[in-house]
């Protein structure tokens, strides 16, 4: 599914804004896929903590940027 995702969304003129299903367990194929435009909003929200939450996601985004 990601690759068809990916495949439109690098022929597209508009921007594609992944969203939907990304976790931290699923976030590491998100940064090996290098998606730019993601949106999380359950896995932030619907966490005990949404700050720790969150910064543990843009932790992984960050590392992934290294790679």
């Amino acid at each position: 599914m990601i690759d068809e995702v990916l495949n439109i969304s690098k022929e597209s003129n508009i921007p594609v804004v992944f969203i939907g299903g990304i976790t931290l367990e699923t976030i590491d194929e998100v940064v090996k896929n290098r998606i730019n435009n993601i949106a999380l909003v359950r896995e932030i929200m619907g966490s005990q903590n949404p700050k720790e939450k969150a910064s543990l996601l843009i932790k992984k985004l960050d590392e992934g940027k290294t790679k």
